[in-house]
């Protein structure tokens, strides 16, 4: 049995502007939050759509680490970031 496929999405009203050491985020509401590394590569990736295993892959690399160490630091910042509005999530089994 696999763990189902999360499929984040950036929120509508959300903007981001990068920045000399990370990116802030800005909802529409005007809420503000700002990213460091590696919360802000989590973002992009998150940001262009990719399924759960291209992000959990991608990031292991971009940070250096192992597949489960990548998964656990993906699905925290994508829970701090859907608990902020700035994400929204659906789940599937595929």
């Amino acid at each position: 049995m696999s763990a189902p496929q999360l499929s984040y999405r950036v929120s509508p009203a959300v903007r981001w502007v990068v920045e000399k050491r990370g990116l802030l985020l800005v909802g529409g509401d005007g809420s503000h939050l700002r990213l460091g590394y590696p919360e802000a590569a989590i973002w992009d990736l998150l940001s262009r759509g990719y399924r759960t295993r291209t992000l959990v892959s991608s990031l292991a690399h971009i940070v250096g680490v192992d597949d489960s160490t990548a998964m656990k630091l993906l699905f925290d910042t994508a829970r701090d970031l859907l608990a902020a509005g700035f994400l929204s999530s659906e789940t599937s089994d595929g």
